[in-house]
């Protein structure tokens, strides 16, 4: 089927990693609780209609140490069958006007602002590395 990958951070801006938010899923509204970070990303892509999204924190059983150790090498066949990978950089922060001018003017946006957007915590991933190098298409 066709699926599109998250790209994210467990951790908010803040740092919380905590896992505290529940997902309803499935036709019986099971519960499965997610970081905040998770949860605000799937909250935002919920906007955009009904998709088929791969989701560690979901798609692998993460009290399993076995299923981890078992899909851990499986990320690079997801990550490059996604039909595209969403990276969800965070929520809107106090810098995050400077960041619009990537959507209006790459040629404006400068030094200090390509800083502010390298500093945002999804940046400090050594994973995103693989997930977007891999990815088909990333937005």
């Amino acid at each position: 089927p066709i699926f599109e990958a998250l790209s994210y951070t467990w951790a908010d801006s803040t740092g919380n990693a905590d896992i505290c938010m529940p997902v309803y899923m499935g036709p019986y509204w099971q519960s499965l609780p997610v970081t905040r970070n998770c949860w605000q990303a799937l909250r935002r892509l919920r906007t955009h209609g009904d998709r088929l999204l791969w989701v560690d924190a979901i798609c692998i059983n993460q009290q399993d140490v076995l299923e981890r150790g078992h899909q851990v090498p499986l990320m690079r066949q997801i990550y490059t069958e996604a039909s595209r990978v969403v990276a969800y950089l965070g929520e809107k922060g106090e810098d995050d006007p400077k960041l619009n001018l990537l959507r209006t003017s790459r040629r404006d946006f400068d030094a200090e602002n390509r800083k502010l957007l390298m500093n945002k915590p999804y940046f400090h991933r050594l994973w995103i590395i693989q997930e977007l190098k891999l990815a088909y298409k990333a937005v």
